[in-house]
């Protein structure tokens, strides 16, 4: 069972965003906000400078209630503290004893509370002797693979024979998520507790293990352009080693539209080509831009769009006539057209050419005729174009290539 010691005088609480403090342990805490900063100055005045540091459930809530805060705490003295111009206090926060929240009020604009001793539930015997050797063991492992922690560090919890204070330094240096250290720091039976940093530790040194794996993976990967390839490399080998599709960089969504799109396969097998050829690419190659415009480009046009012909040459005389005044001989030869080929079974190799000065209705006509049909239609002009690169486009060679108006066109409609 565990024991409690009652506390009858009320002490100052300070909600911890980011930390947990465990005791017989010193740690700097950083107070920023208003309320912890009252609080803690009310602690100096105090003999013994003692406060209750409880951790937020939510560490990015800016003003805590007390359901926000966990019931279980440390009590500390705050020794060294300074002072800053901006109003953040600095404080040696030096662990005393874990407690346990009896009462909890808001008085004078911070919390103070009553609180019970959590006495330790200590075990030891062969296993935790046997445990103490894993856990260092593992430590020692976690060390050499991290560069966040000083070899110097290993040297003093060598020493250590208590599995309860082995636990929590160990804890403190393990980079795990608050609710995880709070876990840590409420299990009151020393052998479950270290026991439960040790399978952290396990489950830490194997996510090393894998960051190894990748870097290795992606040292021998590397070529002459490390500098251009290195966040392109180790994206590749951390997906390669998930076994997962998620995160898709640029060629990778190109890839996935392009098989969503109903393309011609022999159209699908070019653009997957292009796309080999830009995942070889520095994505600072100017020919980068000309390769994903291409494909851009291919992937807009209306490969399996289609409407539905009309061929009603009532309909279209109506809509001829609407549309323009005379024109006899023009409509007559339009109607001819559209009659054959309604008849024909055969797709027709012929077309309509309108021939004649500005301004006698060919452009009109057409838009009749496009409307009879109940097809789109799309204007190229051609006036004042001198050069035939403007019509069916540049080539890909060219920086900043771009389709011709027929293209743009067939896009458009």
């Amino acid at each position: 069972m565990t024991n409690t010691n009652n506390k009858d005088n009320f002490i100052p609480v300070v909600a911890m965003r980011d930390i947990v403090v465990y005791p017989q342990m010193m740690a700097p805490i950083f107070i920023s906000r208003k309320m912890s900063a009252i609080a803690i100055e009310n602690a100096i005045l105090t003999e013994d400078h003692y406060l209750i540091l409880l951790a937020q459930k939510d560490p990015a809530m800016e003003e805590p209630e007390i359901k926000d805060l966990y019931q279980a705490g440390v009590l500390i003295k705050a020794v060294q503290i300074l002072k800053f111009p901006d109003g953040t206090i600095k404080a040696l926060a030096d662990g005393v004893e874990r407690v346990k929240i009896v009462e909890i009020v808001k008085n004078n604009d911070f919390y103070q509370a009553k609180y019970e001793v959590l006495q330790e539930i200590k075990q030891e015997d062969e296993n935790t002797k046997a445990l103490i050797n894993l856990t260092i063991d593992k430590f020692k492992e976690y060390i050499k693979k991290t560069t966040k922690i000083n070899v110097e560090s290993f040297i003093t919890l060598a020493e250590i024979k208590e599995s309860g204070k082995l636990a929590d330094i160990i804890a403190t240096y393990l980079s795990i998520e608050l609710p995880e250290k709070q876990k840590i720091f409420e299990i009151l039976n020393t052998y479950e507790r270290l026991e439960e940093v040790s399978k952290i530790l396990a489950k830490e040194l194997e996510l090393l293990g894998i960051e190894e794996t990748i870097q290795e993976k992606v040292k021998f990967s590397l070529g002459k352009t490390q500098k251009e390839f290195l966040l392109r490399e180790k994206l590749r080998a951390i997906k390669q080693e998930l076994g997962t599709d998620e995160g898709l960089d640029e060629s990778e969504e190109l890839r996935k539209k392009i098989e969503e799109a109903k393309v011609p396969q022999k159209v699908k097998e070019q653009l997957l080509k292009e796309i080999r050829k830009l995942e070889k690419m520095s994505f600072y190659s100017a020919e980068t831009s000309v390769v994903r415009t291409y494909v851009d480009t291919v992937l807009e046009l209306p490969w399996s769009k289609c409407s539905k012909d009309m061929l009603d040459i009532k309909r279209a005389q109506k809509i001829l006539d609407e549309d323009h005044y005379g024109l006899k001989d023009a409509k007559e030869r339009i109607l001819e057209f559209l009659a054959v080929k309604k008849l024909s079974k055969e797709p027709q190799a012929t077309i309509i050419c309108l021939a004649g000065p500005p301004g006698v209705g060919k452009t009109s006509l057409a838009k009749s005729i496009a409307r009879s049909l109940n097809k789109k239609f799309s204007q190229v002009s051609l006036g004042g174009i001198n050069d035939e690169s403007e019509i069916r486009g540049h080539r890909r060679t060219y920086i900043g290539a771009m389709p011709g108006r027929i293209i743009r066109a067939i896009q458009n409609a």
